[in-house]
């Protein structure tokens, strides 16, 4: 639930600074509804009438996530517990456990890909800010993660050694997003996408080999009628 106090001032400006004293809040934190922006009266005395706002706590992403989330698993009915939010790998991550977490995962993860697509939409409309969100369930992204780390580093071994492209298929796009990190500091490789979905592939290749390619590639984009375009 957001958190509002109401503060009376001489100004509406002095009230909204009693406001964010009171709720140890900066500006950019909160909403700001101005009541009555009130009046001096005559000569600054007979009838005055103090200014008033309404001073409302913004709620944060992690604050929104969890409630929105908590939501979705009991009308599911799952057994499950939503755990705390935490900040990894650039995102929002939260994972549920309980005896319910195959249940909220589903076969091959569509279920949770489902919950994650409806709690970020949710997430990003009420805290109107774009925010990247992962939805676990018993870790099971987390272990893939780790699958999908181990994939990328044995991938840039091979292209180095064996001077080629290496092609990773089946991938999603969270996944992929996954191996550029991993990848992104060796500066003697690159990665980069082909294809389109679901038949989407990442290569990593050398990094003379891979600059050529996506030189080709923005050639060809730059024959592509207008508002056409493809994802490196």
């Amino acid at each position: 639930m957001m958190k509002s106090v109401e503060k009376q001032g001489r100004t509406v400006e002095e009230a909204i600074e009693a406001a964010l004293k009171e709720l140890n809040a900066s500006r950019e934190d909160v909403e700001i509804e101005v009541l009555d922006e009130g009046s001096k009266g005559v000569l600054g005395i007979i009838g005055s009438q103090q200014a008033r706002v309404r001073v409302t706590l913004k709620q944060k992403p992690p604050i929104i996530l969890k409630e929105v989330l908590k939501g979705i698993v009991e009308r599911m009915g799952a057994s499950v517990t939503v755990e705390e939010p935490v900040e990894k790998e650039g995102a929002f991550y939260i994972n549920m456990s309980g005896e319910d977490a195959g249940l909220v995962i589903g076969r091959n993860g569509s279920t949770l890909d489902a919950i994650q697509l409806l709690v970020s939409e949710i997430v990003r409309k009420r805290s109107n800010s774009s925010v990247l969100i992962w939805v676990d369930a018993d870790r099971y992204r987390e272990k893939r993660w780790e699958q999908v780390k181990r994939m990328a580093l044995d991938a840039m071994r091979r292209a180095k050694l064996e001077r080629r492209e290496i092609r990773l298929y089946n991938l999603t796009p969270a996944e992929r997003r996954i191996v550029h990190l991993t990848l992104q500091n060796n500066s003697d490789i690159v990665t980069y996408s082909e294809g389109e979905e679901p038949n989407r592939v990442l290569v990593v290749a050398p990094v003379d080999l891979g600059s050529r390619k996506k030189g080709r590639k923005k050639q060809d984009r730059r024959k592509q009628p207008k508002g056409e375009s493809e994802e490196e």
